[in-house]
């Protein structure tokens, strides 16, 4: 069966946003017995983001178009784009960012930036690519030519083709609903609230989005 790809509505911001960094059943932490040392294993992939979105008192047609998009996205089986509702960026981030590669999971290359910047980007500016969702860890200044290495969690699932463009304005990530969400209205049909938890994507089904 096909799998959907829903945008999220963009003019329904939310009242309260939680994004957790979170490794899911995906890490397994042992102990020694006898010396207390401590032997952890991180699966692939187990690296992802939570995501706990509130909305309170929508009414007209923000409820409309909330209830509508909840309902597509049938529970967990379509994948939703959702912007990174979050602080502003702290780093310049100027230029039009592109990848050039990857060193590592964690490393992710770029070009196409303004040359000899100091803080082109900060710890704890986000960025996307192909629609993966990145928080930066470090500072990384650019070269005299124009690149930056960037350090960034989660660890990239996929290394992206060179030139695949990284999104720093409005950066934003696949997720699936991990619950079906109830429509709570008070009074019946006027004011609506709900909650919506979601589990960032990671399959090969996901067909990346043309921002």
């Amino acid at each position: 069966m096909t799998v959907e790809t829903v945008h999220f509505p963009a003019d329904v911001l939310p009242y309260t946003q939680r994004l957790t960094p979170d490794v899911g059943p995906g890490q397994i932490l042992t102990e020694d017995g006898f010396s207390g040392a401590q032997s952890v294993v991180t699966f692939h992939g187990a690296e992802r983001w939570r995501l706990e979105m509130a909305f309170a008192d929508l009414t007209d047609d923000d409820r409309a178009e909330m209830s509508a998009f909840v309902t597509r996205l049938r529970v967990a089986h379509n994948v939703f784009l959702c912007v990174n509702h979050t602080a502003p960026q702290r780093g310049v981030l100027s230029g039009s960012p592109r990848a050039l590669g990857s060193l590592s999971g964690q490393r992710l290359n770029v070009y196409n930036l303004t040359g000899n910047v100091a803080s082109w980007a900060r710890a704890g500016d986000f960025l996307s690519v192909n629609s993966q969702l990145k928080m930066v860890l470090e500072d990384a200044g650019t070269s005299a030519g124009g690149v930056a290495s960037l350090y960034v969690w989660p660890p990239l699932y996929d290394i992206p083709n060179c030139n695949t463009v990284v999104h720093v304005s409005s950066p934003c990530g696949g997720f699936r609903m991990t619950r079906a969400v109830p429509f709570n209205t008070d009074p019946p049909g006027y004011r609506m609230n709900l909650v919506l938890t979601a589990l960032e994507r990671i399959n090969s089904s996901f067909v990346s989005e043309v921002l």
